[in-house]
């Protein structure tokens, strides 16, 4: 598909009006109340995207008299401060001062947008547009969009990859306006990105190019003779190639080939690097964190410290990370530490801003020490004598507690080893530009202050509530909030140029201010954060009694950190917490009846869309028992919730081993122990006294294992034609079995998750440009969140990795002897204890 730019004219109007995206509800939050036809008439600039026709592709082909465009997108742009934001003398001054607004190198705003989706997506147009407006008006720097707090641009869904920066200007009010740049270098660059054209000439010349750039290396991870060709000629939805091509000579300067379909020789190894990574960044609660590889990029000086012997490396990218700020020389007290330690924070806002919430939650998520002010404070009223007698007046008044009684505890409190080792979170302090200047001076240096931000309209509602929950007297809470608002920006101002301030609008649900803050902490400490990923394992497994499923549960939630659900469980679960189905399920349970499947099914249902089963996936045990518990889980999937799952794993065990296996049970009466006569039988003292239960007899575990058949295979008939199915003999050894149930999921995640690099090449001048190839990957792999690389030992780095995360590690080692070696160290790291 070919678009093509023009300047929009006055016959246009209709056109732009007609085309459906963002809807006008967004569109009104983004550029207010517009109207095609007066910006056409009164924009500085407004510029449309047309689809061209497709030309003729052979000589036999009839050329059309004329060709019918379509119009795929729209975009107005001024030089002029819109009066809705020139009334405000902070957004002028940073209009003028800070984007040289109507200068030379300077910025316009955006005031418009629109395209249609059937035609190209929203990136594709806007690219479009904004590479023609640049080779329009050369002097130009860049674009701006500017947007109230309150009008989230990730939650509209809209411009996603679009801008490069943002900048916030606090308003007088008390509000903010946040302006979204896209500069030049980004739509005007020296490389452009496309796809490859499938002729001879191309072919030819791509692989002539490959083998040139690949030649002054040893090593090379792909066949530099024949890849190249092979890749270019296969190519469909999950196979894909692009092309980096030179501005200025119209050349091709590079090549990168992606896939989501795996060859059969690399899957298990990459599964196994992937689910490690994967395991790491996600621990189950009862597991210790483990810190998150950052970024580094390849360099040709300093190299990377060789891995493992056997060991490769495995390296998954994100979005490009913000410049992290450059180290400042300090004399301090002993509270600086070394760069890449863990960070330390400072949460400040006004109150009913929801600080101790947000506070709460980053600790959880980075291991932080939590240092509160005003729990410093009370603390010392209670148990001081003399200087601290005066505290507590203050702090009922509403007034600040002069700064030399209230530095000395923050600083010694951040000097305790705890707080050097886990790093800090610093919540409502400094409240002053005296404190601020101290802390600094200090070197109690902030990675992040984070300021939440509420307007005096939510501030006012907010502390109405907080008076009548409390019944605080308003005039202490309108007193701190006039405090705050006095000293805000003096406060700020200290920070600006050592730490990465951010803003956040804590008039948005509580969730989605963690969710937002998380993801920016990261972003300022030029880390990836943990590896989330959309599509976490959704398993069941399937087998008859005493076939082994509850230890192969044990080895599958270890390696992938699923929640393992049985359907006993969901229901004790539901009727302890009292919910309208558990209530149900009790009433049916008292009556001595079999709780009915439609039931069941909906208890099922209700614990899949927990937020734990959303984040980490689950593993279904002993559920579906029939297919009609089968089918209703299959219809129920939604949007929001997916109950279809990766994979069935059946474990075959034939009846007459079952039966072994049970029978052979046997219980002593006196300490509830558990033998069998045949693995594990009781000791002589023991032996006499010890009973068969009564459900462990043969005839009762035959008429089980009928009702068992009678099901099982309607329900794998069921599944199996939705998701894989993986039998595994259960007669195997423990960990033989475990092995292929946890490959055969590990697989499913990486399916799901990522894609892997096939082939990368690019001429050495242009080595800085190759992350522009990762936008178009993901934009073809929209399903997927990841992009793998595993290079052999001693390989060179390829530029396009100098943004992803390193992992060093040995795919031919199973995860289930990680998991064995692991409980091997920690089982020697005990006894040397």
């Amino acid at each position: 598909m070919e678009l093509s730019v023009r300047e929009c004219i006055e016959a246009d109007e209709a056109a732009v009006e007609l085309l459906p995206s963002p809807d006008s509800s967004i569109r009104r939050k983004l550029f207010g109340l517009t109207h095609a036809g007066a910006l056409i008439e009164t924009s500085h600039i407004t510029l449309c995207t047309e689809q061209l026709p497709e030309r003729p592709t052979s000589c036999d082909d009839p050329v059309p008299d004329s060709y019918t465009t379509t119009l795929a997108g729209f975009a107005s742009f001024d030089d002029q401060v819109p009066a809705a934001l020139a009334r405000w003398p902070e957004v002028r001054e940073y209009l003028k001062k800070r984007l040289q607004f109507g200068k030379p190198q300077g910025c316009m705003l955006l005031t418009a947008f629109r395209h249609d989706p059937a035609i190209c997506s929203e990136r594709k147009a806007f690219a479009v547009l904004l590479h023609r407006l640049f080779k329009f008006r050369p002097e130009l720097g860049g674009i701006v969009l500017a947007v109230h707090v309150g009008v989230d641009v990730e939650e509209l869904g809209v411009f996603s990859q679009i801008f490069s920066f943002y900048d916030v200007v606090e308003l007088s009010t008390g509000g903010l306006v946040m302006f979204y740049r896209a500069v030049r270098a980004d739509y005007n660059p020296s490389v452009f990105i496309r796809e490859p054209l499938t002729t001879d000439a191309e072919l030819d010349q791509l692989q002539a190019m490959v083998k040139k750039n690949e030649e002054h290396y040893h090593r090379t991870w792909f066949d530099v003779n024949t890849a190249p060709r092979h890749l270019l000629t296969n190519q469909d939805e999950h196979r894909a190639c692009f092309v980096a091509q030179c501005a200025d000579t119209q050349q091709p300067c590079g090549l990168l080939a992606c896939t989501d379909s795996i060859d059969t020789d690399q899957v298990n190894g990459y599964a196994r690097l992937f689910s490690d990574v994967y395991r790491k960044s996600n621990p189950m609660s009862e597991d210790p964190p483990t810190s998150n590889p950052e970024p580094s990029a390849p360099s040709q000086s300093v190299p990377d410290p060789p891995p493992p012997a056997g060991a490769r490396i495995s390296i998954a990218p994100a979005p490009a990370p913000a410049p992290a700020p450059a180290p400042i020389p300090l004399q301090s007290r002993g509270l600086t530490r070394s760069v890449g330690g863990p960070p330390n924070i400072i949460v400040l806002g006004p109150t009913g801003a929801g600080r101790g919430i947000q506070c709460k939650r980053l600790v959880q998520e980075f291991g932080l020490v939590h240092v509160c002010a005003g729990d410093l404070l009370r603390h010392v009223v209670n148990d001081e004598l003399g200087k601290f007698d005066d505290v507590n007046g203050f702090m009922i008044a509403g007034d600040l507690v002069p700064d030399d009684l209230v530095q000395d505890l923050v600083l010694n409190r951040l000097m305790q080893p705890d707080c050097k080792a886990r790093g800090w979170l610093l919540e409502g302090y400094p409240r002053t530009d005296t404190q601020a200047r101290v802390l600094v001076a200090q070197g109690a240096i902030p990675d992040v202050v984070a300021i939440l931000e509420l307007s005096d309209d939510d501030t006012n509602q907010r502390d109405r509530e907080i008076e009548t929950k409390v019944e605080l007297p308003p005039a202490p809470i309108g007193r701190r909030l006039t405090l705050y608002r006095e000293h805000r920006e003096a406060v700020r101002q200290n920070f600006v140029k050592i730490s990465t301030v951010i803003h956040m609008d804590a008039a948005k649900p509580r969730e989605t201010t963690t969710r937002k803050l998380v993801r920016e902490i990261y972003r300022a400490r030029s880390s990836r954060g943990p590896l989330k990923v959309r599509n976490p394992p959704r398993l069941i497994i399937t087998g008859a009694p005493a076939s082994g499923k509850g230890t192969q549960c044990e080895y599958l939630v270890r390696a992938l950190h699923v929640v393992h659900l049985s359907t006993g469980d969901m229901l004790r679960q539901a009727i302890r917490d009292g919910t309208k189905l558990g209530r149900q399920a009790q009433t049916y349970m008292d009556g001595g009846q079999l709780v009915p499947d439609e039931l069941i099914v909906n208890v099922v249902l209700e614990r899949l869309a927990q937020p734990d089963c959303k984040a980490r996936g689950w593993l279904l045990d002993g559920f579906p028992r029939t297919e009609v518990q089968a089918q209703a889980l299959l219809a129920a999937r939604s949007e929001d919730v997916s109950t279809v799952p990766d994979c069935v794993l059946a474990l075959d065990v034939p009846d007459d081993e079952v039966v072994k296996r049970i029978a052979g049970r046997r219980m002593d009466p006196e300490t509830g122990k558990t033998y069998h006569i045949d693995f594990n039988p009781p000791p002589s003292d023991v032996a006499g006294r010890v009973i068969q239960r009564s459900d462990d007899t043969e005839d009762t575990i035959r008429t089980r294992l009928q009702q068992f058949h009678a099901h099982s295979d309607a329900v794998v008939a069921a599944l199996g034609g939705i998701c894989e199915l993986v039998r595994a003999d259960g007669t195997q050894s423990v960990e033989q079995v475990a092995e292929q149930l946890v490959a055969s999921a590990e697989r499913c995640l990486l399916r799901n998750n990522a894609a892997i690099v096939s082939l990368f090449s690019m001429v050495s001048t242009f080595h800085t440009r190759a992350p522009l190839f990762l936008s178009s990957v993901f934009e073809h792999f929209k399903d997927k969140d990841c992009l793998l690389l595993c290079l052999p030992e001693n390989c060179t780095r390829p530029p396009i990795t100098s943004g992803f995360r390193v992992v060093h590690g040995d795919p031919s080692l199973s995860t289930i002897a990680r998991l064995n070696q692991q409980d091997q160290e920690n089982a020697s790291a005990g006894s040397r204890k």
